[in-house]
């Protein structure tokens, strides 16, 4: 559309045209917002005119903004007041009338006629079937409003945003470039919190909002709720876009009234144990003099918030009184007696979060396998998919439940902040190596009640001070309850089958996590994870017989990280950033090469052979090259046994070994994990194998057993069979 400004040429000021000094001032300033920025000078040119209809300089140029905004109908209309202005009667007569005709000519049309709203407002109702919060009477109100449509006209921009000017001309009910707030709105730094819209007059702006927040690979969902203040506001919305795709997701919702405000401050003190959410607040709403004030949404939402976190410094300071006197001795008495029978049973509390992929499962194992003990045990979860807990929610679990012990999987005291009481013990269970593990706050913050075991690394202890007197190693474990070789009753039989969600294909995964890097700030990730990519693609294609990929991991993040670091390469600080970098980039990197490039290895095989492969886990219906292997998501009970059981193999791939819990629940399930390793696994096996055998020749020879493996292990026959 730049091309109308160059063909609807300014025209000069008429020589006797007689303005104030203030006057003049105004009307040039009107004539360059017009050629700059036409959606906020177009109303304004529109009511000058309205007083002063012989301006023919500033209606061609409100014809120039009207065209460049795709406003067809009304640049016509005001190129016909031109013509009248100016008194010619031939079309050809005045070159500026041609040249703004034969632009205006070559637009689409942008009438959005009555009959159109009417039907786009009655199929986004449809779509919203059902769904609470809608006013009452709907159909009454739909009627009324349908009588209404015709004392306006609404216009499509070229933009894509609707436009509704009144019937006379005088008042613009709707004029808004929701596009332009469609494109600045990219939902960075939401965290899958509610999404409250104050306004449903931006259709662009909505379609994207629910775009850019859909559901996330751990299963967060954010939730939608639109606000009018009228039925007809509502109608109004709903009758200047197709939502339909958007409203028919049922994490949409509405809510119509003037009194609004007041229910969702109802709403948010009847839910305090969730994060209240935030609110868009969508400007020029239609007739505001019948809303309520503008920040009414946004001052309930911040009371919301500030109660909740007065709330939680008080039942913080009430649980700290509760538990006070509690120390190691008590709680030794406490657990005796427990086991004896002579007090009630113990009571465990295990917070967890539903958006995860596995430590839901293992925390509601853990609680089954707890009450078989003998226990109560309570999993503390996010109640739906589309909520979030709260500062309060934690405290406030401790208070009802009053636990004897916390279990919390990955996540350390300084994780959860100031919620848990110092004299109530806590156990965190290490299941993976997450990034924020990685802290020396989380290490520090063990106390000599609490317990850290599980998957325990020597970096944890030596760097990031975490208690070694408090530590105890255990294994990856798998639930015999849920996964046994009782015969299945429905079967997916497939020759060969895999399940992760790990579906985001490794140089995605690299450019996704540059991006993120590059959004912190962070100058040194950027450039250590291009570094790192290309290693780790060489070391997957290394057969088991190549380099220790451990020590080849280490040895490659140190190198990129202390070339990062340059000037700024501090001795002190190294070692702990090497680790981070390691555990929170290298490894789980190198990890998704080597389980695709198995993938692909495996994709040819099938074809090759005629074998069936089943993949199972989010998002593999979007891979590039796998996705006609995608058979959905399994659920973590009798569909993921099923599977374990019917398939011949199940693949398994790990730069970390074999231990896995899904090689633990296949075996359980009766299945055959078919395990891809690396020299590290056969390192692993080497050991135990030379241990056996230097104890079967000679009982003293345990104490060199390990300086001794590879001679064993590479000459002995027996060893190797």
């Amino acid at each position: 559309m730049e091309q109308v400004r160059e063909m609807l040429p300014m025209a000069a000021p008429s020589a006797g045209t007689a303005h104030t000094t203030h006057d003049q001032n105004a009307e040039q300033q009107l004539r360059t917002a017009l050629v700059s920025h036409p959606w906020q000078a177009v109303p304004l040119a529109m009511s000058r005119l309205a007083q002063h209809p012989g301006t023919v300089e500033l209606r061609l140029l409100l014809v120039s903004a009207l065209a460049r905004l795709g406003l067809r109908t009304l640049a016509n209309e005001q190129l016909a007041q031109v013509q009248v202005a100016v008194g010619t009667t031939s079309l050809d007569s005045d070159p500026r009338i041609t040249s703004a005709r034969d632009v205006l000519n070559a637009l689409p049309d942008d009438c959005i006629t009555l009959d159109q709203r009417a039907s786009t407002c009655r199929a986004n109702l449809d779509a919203l079937a059902g769904r609470s919060g809608l006013p009452p009477d709907l159909e009454t109100h739909f009627a009324s409003w349908q009588s209404t449509l015709a004392a306006s006209r609404a216009f499509r921009t070229a933009s894509g945003s609707i436009v509704v000017l009144t019937s006379d001309g005088a008042t613009w009910s709707h004029w808004l470039d929701d596009a332009a707030l469609a494109r600045g709105f990219t939902g960075a730094g939401l965290a899958s919190e509610p999404l409250w819209l104050d306004g449903i007059h931006a259709p662009t702006l909505i379609r994207c909002v629910a775009a850019v927040t859909p559901t996330t690979p751990t299963g967060a969902r954010t939730r939608i709720t639109l606000l009018a203040a009228s039925a007809t506001e509502f109608l109004d919305g709903l009758s200047l876009a197709d939502l339909r795709e958007a409203l028919a997701d049922d994490r949409v919702s509405c809510m119509v009234g003037r009194d609004v405000p007041a229910r969702l401050a109802a709403i948010w003190a009847q839910s305090q144990d969730e994060v209240p959410g935030l609110v868009l607040g969508i400007p020029l709403p239609p007739r505001p003099q019948d809303r309520w004030p503008r920040g009414s949404i946004a001052a309930e939402l911040e009371r919301a918030t500030t109660s909740r976190q007065q709330l939680a410094i008080a039942l913080q300071r009430t649980l700290a009184q509760r538990y006070a006197g509690r120390d190691g001795a008590w709680w030794a008495s406490r657990y005796r007696a427990a086991r004896a029978g002579e007090a009630p049973p113990l009571r465990v509390l295990i917070p967890t979060t539903r958006y995860s992929t596995f430590i839901k499962h293992a925390a509601d194992d853990l609680a089954h396998a707890l009450r078989a003990a003998g226990c109560e045990a309570l999993v503390h979860i996010e109640a739906t998919d589309t909520t979030q807990h709260s500062s309060l929610a934690l405290p406030r679990a401790i208070a009802d439940y009053e636990p004897d012990a916390l279990v919390m999987i990955n996540v350390t005291r300084a994780r959860a902040g100031c919620a848990i009481p110092e004299s109530l013990p806590v156990v965190t269970w290490c299941q993976d190596t997450m990034p924020h593990l990685f802290d020396e706050k989380s290490g520090r913050s063990i106390g000599a009640l609490d317990l850290f075991c599980g998957h325990l690394l020597p970096q944890l202890f030596d760097q990031f001070g975490y208690p070694r007197s408090r530590a105890l190693e255990s294994p990856v474990v798998a639930s015999a309850r849920k996964f046994h070789t009782t015969p299945v009753a429905a079967r997916d039989s497939c020759h060969i089958a895999y399940v992760s969600h790990q579906s985001e294909p490794p140089r995605a995964m690299r450019d996704r996590l540059i991006t993120e890097a590059r959004a912190t700030g962070d100058t040194l990730l950027p450039e250590i994870i291009t570094n790192v990519y290309e290693e780790a693609v060489r070391l997957a294609e290394s057969p088991a017989k190549g380099p220790r990929v451990d020590y080849e991991l280490q040895y490659l993040t140190e190198r990129v990280v202390r070339a990062a670091m340059g000037a700024s390469y501090e001795p002190s600080v190294y070692p702990r950033v090497v680790t981070s970098t390691q555990f929170a980039i290298v490894r789980p990197l190198a990890e998704r090469v080597i389980r695709h490039q198995m993938l692909d290895w495996t994709r040819e095989i099938a074809h090759r052979r005629g074998w069936s492969l089943h993949i199972y886990g989010k998002g593999w219906q979007h891979h590039p090259t796998l996705a006609q292997h995608a058979r959905g998501e399994l659920t973590h009970d009798e569909s993921l046994r099923a599977s374990y059981q019917s398939a011949r193999v199940h693949l398994h791939a790990s730069i970390n070994g074999f231990l896995h819990q899904r090689v633990m629940e296949c075996a359980l399930s009766g299945g055959l994990p078919l395990v891809r390793v690396n020299r590290d696994v056969l390192a692993a096996i080497s050991l135990q194998v030379s241990k056996r055998v230097s104890l079967r020749q000679d009982p003293e020879a345990q104490a060199v057993s390990d300086r001794s493996c590879w001679m064993y292990v590479e000459r002995d026959e027996e060893a190797m069979r």
